[in-house]
């Protein structure tokens, strides 16, 4: 099984059942939707209106994996994630993803 980090990428049925009524946060580079599951999952995906070029959209999604990597562990262990990229991701490092990242999952354990 693929896995980000040590948190393995869920599968594509998971994903459909992520947009059956989820919690949605947002920021600056990405929207998040998460749902409470008995184990930690995530994907990362963009949508084509975003850019209709490939190679700018599978950047957007190896910079949103890596700054994921970077704040892995602030995430709760009990959700699955998916994190879908904005425009704004290509243009930032994923050290500034990863502290807007950091952010979202305070905003997760709060809720």
């Amino acid at each position: 099984m693929r896995s980000v980090g040590n948190t393995p990428v869920i599968k594509s049925k998971e994903i459909k059942e992520m947009f059956d009524n989820p919690k949605r946060l947002s920021s600056a580079s990405f929207v998040l939707l998460y749902k409470k599951s008995e184990s930690r999952g995530v994907a990362f995906t963009v949508k084509k209106h975003v850019s209709k070029n490939a190679v700018m959209r599978n950047k957007i999604k190896r910079v949103l994996r890596e700054a994921y990597q970077l704040s892995e562990t602030s995430f709760p262990s009990n959700c699955n994630y998916l994190f879908i990229g904005l425009k704004a991701a290509s243009q930032s490092s994923p050290n500034v993803v990863s502290e807007e990242m950091s952010e979202v999952a305070r905003r997760v354990n709060g809720k």
